[in-house]
This record gives C-alpha cells, sequence and structure tokens, in this order.
C-alpha cells in the first residue's frame, strides 16, 4: 500500500478486475457437465479464491478510504 489511498484503490480494482477475467476465461474454457455435480479443478479453486480476495481487499481500501474521509466532530 501506497500514502495514495486514491491509488490504492485504482490498482485494487485493476487487480480484481484481472482476477475476474481470468476467472471468467478459465470458466468459458471449461467442459459443459450435465447436472449439477462437477469436480473443480484446484488451478480454477486458485482462480476463485484470488478473485474474491481481490473483492474483499477492495471493499476493505473503499471502507478505509470513506472513514479517513468523513469529518470528524469533537464534542
Amino acid at each position: 500500500m501506497s500514502n495514495d489511498p486514491a491509488a490504492d484503490v485504482v490498482a485494487a480494482r485493476r487487480a480484481l478486475t484481472r482476477a475476474r477475467a481470468d476467472l471468467d476465461e478459465a470458466v468459458a474454457a471449461a467442459p459443459d457437465i450435465e447436472g449439477d455435480a462437477a469436480m473443480v479443478s484446484p488451478g480454477l479453486l486458485a482462480l476463485l479464491l484470488r478473485a474474491v480476495s481481490a473483492k474483499h481487499h477492495l471493499d476493505r481500501l473503499v471502507l478505509s478510504a470513506t472513514a479517513a474521509a468523513r469529518p470528524r466532530f469533537v464534542q
């Protein structure tokens, strides 16, 4: 993380976009399987976890940046 919260959010959004694109590509390349049950490869699971982790990271950065931007009232 840098000292610039806006730059951190932009970088996190790019990471999430890449993770989602990689996951979408892998899912599109997976063979069609009849029914609801399917085995997920370790590689596909890793892509899914990377996308989820990127989303959580972005959410934390946005929440932190939002909290830092709020005016603080002193009583």
